[in-house]
């Protein structure tokens, strides 16, 4: 995980620079995943997440959108806030048949 913690950090100023806002919410997505997943930086992955999120809405890209929230509910399951994350598993699911993609529905 600290490899490609350090590959997002290395693509941050390059999305930041081009204004590729889907790019930018996919790297804030992974590195809020890899921190949920490892149980680091908790605080940190939920301000990454919502950015993500908040990116993936004004690109309105549903598929991306659906890993974020998959993402943020992750990270709700982490800190055992168990109902906040059974909502946001919801949501992303419901994303799921705005844009049916096997990949998204094999992460949530």
């Amino acid at each position: 995980y600290d490899l490609a913690l350090q590959n997002c950090e290395l693509g941050l100023p390059f999305s930041k620079k081009t204004g590729d806002k889907s790019l930018l919410s996919n790297i804030y997505n992974l590195m809020a995943w890899i921190y949920g997943m490892t149980n680091q930086q908790i605080p940190l992955a939920q301000q990454l997440s919502n950015q993500a999120i908040q990116l993936a809405i004004q690109v309105k890209d549903k598929r991306n959108l659906a890993y974020c929230i998959g993402t943020k509910a992750l990270l709700f399951e982490k800190s055992q806030q168990l109902d906040s994350a059974l909502y946001y598993f919801n949501e992303a699911n419901k994303y799921l048949n705005l844009a049916p993609d096997k990949a998204v529905m094999a992460y949530n």
